[in-house]
């Protein structure tokens, strides 16, 4: 995005490039499928907004001093792909293959913690596979244990219609009310397997029964709080504590439109949300997911991957310590996935 960069300190970058550095919520693998972008290649940056941008690629992301990147497969649902979804989520997942192949050790899949201190370890990229909208199970239980077979370890259950498990923020007919049973069941198989359940774009109701389904760790991969913009797509405070008393973590998106006016235009509106969550729920609750390359723009500043160290700076700024950053920048990440995901 156009603007002008915050400037990184000597201590943001020592920080930032001793930390794990985790991204909940991206989506390359949109761009690789629909436009058959190459990971390996850094695209310009849009000068204006482009709702396909391809800001997630390698050379960005090990700039920026990431660690551990989420793939996140997403396909459209009815009544776009009413049939499909599933086959086309299986596709995509080869196409994660594939970059793996192509990057000949450049790329690992993560799937344990031990993968992500890992990747940490020999200063590689760890690629987390995560999936967006349940609506790709398309009824079949079953699925879920296909995916975790191919190394899936994050769902986001709903996207932005209601899909037969949970109802989501911009349904404008909610025939579930919240959850449905097939959604429960699909909770407890998540937890049986291990993995992460993602409320991010759930209705209120539906939030409130995943919540009492759900007896482990729950995350938000990617959102912000109604306290700055008060949309349903947004989380209370009070939503925000219930996932860090169930052991979970929030992840604030990069997105300026969510994070409201208010709170500025650059990074400093991601680490005022940051400052937010943490004195309702602690320091230990806070995490990020950008949702870069999906149809969003980037805070002023932001051109891509590789600006990930002006988040530091700022959550340095607005009064985080040292070990604080550490965490929300992949350490609370790294505590939850350990706990669910081994």
């Amino acid at each position: 995005m156009i603007g002008e960069k915050i400037p990184v300190s000597d201590r943001a970058r020592a920080v930032h490039d001793s930390a794990l550095v985790v991204d909940l919520h991206s989506h390359f693998l949109v761009g690789a499928y629909f436009l058959g972008r190459d990971f390996y290649t850094r695209y310009r940056p849009p000068r204006r907004y482009h709702p396909m941008a391809t800001t997630v690629n390698h050379p960005a992301l090990r700039e920026g001093g990431v660690t551990v990147s989420t793939f996140t497969t997403y396909i459209p649902g009815a009544p776009f792909f009413p049939r499909s979804a599933r086959r086309r989520t299986h596709t995509i997942i080869d196409r994660f293959e594939a970059l793996v192949e192509a990057g000949e050790g450049r790329v690992v899949p993560v799937t344990t913690a031990e993968g992500m201190r890992a990747a940490k370890a020999w200063d590689g990229l760890g690629g987390l596979l995560a999936v967006e909208g349940a609506h790709v199970l398309e009824g079949d239980l079953d699925e879920l244990d296909r995916l975790h077979a191919r190394g899936v370890r994050m769902v986001t259950l709903t996207h932005f219609l209601s899909n037969g498990v949970a109802d989501g923020t911009s349904s404008p007919r909610r025939p579930l009310k919240g959850l449905s049973d097939f959604g429960r069941a699909v909770i407890r198989r998540m937890e049986s397997l291990g993995m992460l359940i993602c409320t991010a774009h759930c209705t209120d109701a539906a939030f409130d029964q995943v919540m009492e389904a759900a007896t482990g760790p729950v995350i938000c991969s990617h959102g912000g709080l109604r306290t700055f913009n008060d949309i349903e797509r947004n989380h209370t405070e009070d939503q925000v504590r219930r996932i860090a008393e169930s052991g979970g973590v929030f992840g604030v998106m990069f997105f300026p439109k969510y994070l409201g006016r208010e709170v500025g235009k650059d990074a400093h509106s991601i680490a005022v949300h940051a400052a937010r969550i943490a004195e309702v729920a602690g320091a230990g609750a806070v995490a990020l997911g950008s949702d870069m390359d999906s149809p969003i723009w980037l805070p002023r500043g932001f051109d891509d991957a590789g600006d990930w160290p002006q988040i530091t700076q700022a959550l340095l700024d607005v009064g985080f310590d040292d070990d604080e950053v550490t965490g929300i920048l992949g350490g609370n990440v790294l505590r939850v996935f350990e706990r669910v995901c081994g």
